[in-house]
């Protein structure tokens, strides 16, 4: 996996920059991109890493200075472990120490899923703000029972059916007609139209505290990636 990711970092066809920094997690893999110190450090989600963020970096460098953290316990260049329990406080530590070892001031920390939960995990003065894409870390996670059978059967054996039971439990059901087939039940037993849009859905958030942000992504075609590539292996 190392190797993978070493070479699909090498292949990268735009300027970047790598080191490691030594932290109570041993050492922390950093790929950067950009001129001056990073003003964006990016945190990827779980299973993830630099060189799998390489349309990230593409990106938000053109913009502004930015480096990849490669969280250590992920698979990467960082350091393979990570305690086995109280990870996020953990890995929180891990990153303050990180931004105190480069000296990255006034940072923006970008974090997806996992990635978004060590940036709320993280406590440093040295961060100014916080991004977070598909979030982690708000609550604690809870599987479901069934989902581990299934997942459980598919991996022992994986068959058309199971794959099914597999996809099913990931896909909501279909709305219902009412009974005069005006509209659907929503999970709250109101009726709502036929197609409830974004409309809809921001008259049913009123009242709720919350930001928005209309979301973008660089190209997700991460051909090459190690993720990818080790998924082939």
């Amino acid at each position: 996996m190392r190797q993978l990711c070493s070479d699909a970092l090498g292949r990268a066809d735009f300027p970047l920059a790598t080191t490691t920094v030594d932290t109570t997690a041993e050492k922390v893999h950093l790929t950067s991109a950009g001129t001056d110190k990073p003003s964006i450090v990016v945190l990827p989600g779980t299973g993830h890493n630099a060189a799998a963020a390489l349309p990230w970096l593409r990106a938000l460098s053109q913009h502004w200075p930015t480096t990849i953290v490669d969280l250590p316990g992920q698979p990467g260049l960082s350091d393979p472990r990570r305690p086995p329990r109280a990870r996020l406080a953990w890995y929180g530590r891990v990153l303050d120490e990180v931004l105190d070892v480069t000296q990255m001031d006034g940072v923006v920390l970008a974090g997806n899923t996992l990635g978004a939960a060590v940036a709320l995990a993280a406590g440093s003065p040295r961060v100014a703000a916080r991004l977070l894409v598909s979030p982690a870390g708000f609550v604690r996670l809870t599987v479901d029972p069934k989902l581990v059978g299934v997942s459980a059967a598919w991996l022992l054996r994986p068959t058309a059916d199971r794959t099914r039971d597999v996809l099913q439990l990931f896909v909501a059901p279909r709305p219902q007609r009412t009974r005069d087939g005006g509209g659907v039940d929503d999970p709250d037993g109101r009726e709502l139209p036929h197609d409830p849009g974004p409309a809809a859905a921001a008259r049913r958030a009123a009242g709720r505290p919350r930001h928005i942000y209309r979301a973008w992504s660089p190209s997700a075609n991460t051909t090459g990636s190690c993720q990818h590539r080790a998924r082939r292996q």
